[in-house]
């Protein structure tokens, strides 16, 4: 079944992280609803003298898209998912994220929750430790999806170990890693994964990072020809990604605008003889998401992020992406940029360094959600070392990790973040550029 069809006329969206039971409005024949499961949060770590424990990240939740037809001025009910749980110190395994449901006439879609992050017990013993599993294959939607499961944590020796990151979703940036001591870092937005918690050196015990909880998008339509109603026209789509001003079309009423912000640089590292080095990758941007109604043939202003530099060859790390904005009738939605990684300096001592932040959650659109981090950059005394990748959007893939000597590898697309230079010499190398910004910008006509 189409998601639109030009008999079909768009009536409202609805953004749902609260309550049991959704109303159709006076007119709905139609609805489409996305769904994603409830985050599971972290691991916490827990501690010995001299070992070190780095707990996993929670999985993302599920994502589900059901076209259902409905009656109008009719209750359907739901359910959305709970945030897992934050591992307690101790070695404690995050909780599981819930499943998130709708159900119509009988049938129930469900977008099953993350699983939470194994807590860690302390040991000097080197090891990679799996992250939590995303959540399991939606059921019963047109669209079935699975989550993104949580990183790896690693353990290099008593004094050096890293953390993992959960999972990400396009409406929920993942709690980042650790590299030092501390409880791990939560998810932000919805169906994400918290990040774990790390102990270095026989440090205090560290919860984990909670998950988020679900969430549903419910975009309703009219498909009853005797519904007096006006027709939803799709009348253009465009692709942003220069200039300062959008015109609308001669018949345009309604836009939709999505936004990314711009993507972090990578950070660049200061080569030493008979040492290596690697930097960690830049965050992406975050994402926005906004229906206005608007004049034809009138101009908007609107700014893209700027792509954040990679980091000078030396210990210096990456910039921070820009934001990118689209103003309408005084209201300003803005998608956050994402930061750059962190510069190194060569040294035969191992290191574990994490990622940039993606970008923050933005402001004033019907979705913000934060961008999705860079990764953890790994150096194991002279013999291993890994620069990472920076974060990617829908629309942007992060610059890949590499485990030789190189620079950083710049992003592409739109909105991801550069990756982190590597050297195992006394060649200082740059990190890799970020990518600008973008607005999609679909235009309608309520005819």
């Amino acid at each position: 079944m189409p998601i639109y069809t030009p008999s079909e006329a768009f009536i409202l969206s609805s953004f749902i992280t609260t309550g049991t039971s959704f109303t159709t409005s006076q007119t709905t024949t139609r609805i489409k609803v996305e769904l994603w499961g409830g985050g599971g949060a972290g691991g916490g770590g827990g501690t010995a003298a001299s070992n070190a424990a780095p707990a996993r990240g929670g999985g993302a939740g599920s994502y589900a898209l059901k076209i259902f037809d409905v009656t109008p001025n009719t209750a359907y009910t739901y359910a959305i998912g709970i945030a897992g749980v934050a591992g307690g110190a101790g070695a404690v395994n995050g909780g599981a994220g819930g499943s998130t449901t709708f159900a119509v006439s009988g049938v129930t879609v469900t977008a099953p929750g993350g699983t939470g992050g194994a807590g860690t017990s302390a040991s000097t013993t080197a090891e990679s430790l799996p992250g939590g599993a995303g959540g399991a294959v939606a059921t019963n939607g047109d669209v079935n999806g699975s989550g993104e499961s949580g990183h790896t944590a690693v353990r290099f020796s008593g004094t050096v170990a890293c953390s993992s990151k959960g999972g990400s979703t396009i409406v929920g940036a993942a709690g980042n890693g650790r590299t030092t001591q501390g409880n791990g870092n939560a998810g932000t937005g919805n169906g994400s994964g918290g990040g774990g918690g790390c102990v270095i050196n026989g440090g205090g015990a560290a919860d984990g990072g909670g998950g988020t909880k679900g969430a549903i998008l419910v975009t309703e339509y009219s498909t009853d020809p005797v519904i007096k109603f006006p027709n939803l026209i799709l009348r253009s789509v465009t692709r942003l990604v220069t200039g300062t001003a959008h015109i609308t079309g001669p018949s345009t009423n309604l836009i939709e605008i999505e936004l990314v912000g711009g993507g972090g640089g990578g950070g660049g590292c200061d080569g030493i003889v008979s040492t290596v080095t690697c930097c960690s990758g830049g965050g992406a941007g975050g994402y926005g998401k906004k229906l206005f109604v608007v004049t034809p043939n009138t101009s908007y202003t609107y700014a893209l992020g700027a792509a954040g530099a990679g980091g000078i060859a030396g210990n210096n790390p990456g910039t921070a992406g820009g934001d990118t904005t689209f103003t309408v009738s005084g209201v300003t939605v803005t998608a956050k940029g994402g930061s750059g990684g962190l510069g190194s300096l060569g040294a035969a001592a191992t290191l574990a360094q994490r990622g940039g932040p993606g970008g923050v959650a933005g402001t004033n659109g019907d979705v913000n959600a934060a961008g999705m981090p860079g990764e953890v950059c790994i150096r194991q005394g002279i013999v291993f070392v890994v620069g990472t990748c920076g974060g990617s959007t829908l629309w942007g893939k992060g610059g890949i990790a590499t485990s030789i000597a190189a620079a950083g590898s710049a992003a592409i697309g739109n909105g991801a973040g550069g990756g982190g230079a590597t050297s195992t010499s006394a060649t200082n190398r740059a990190g890799g550029t970020g990518t600008i910004g973008m607005i999609l910008v679909t235009e309608y006509e309520l005819a």
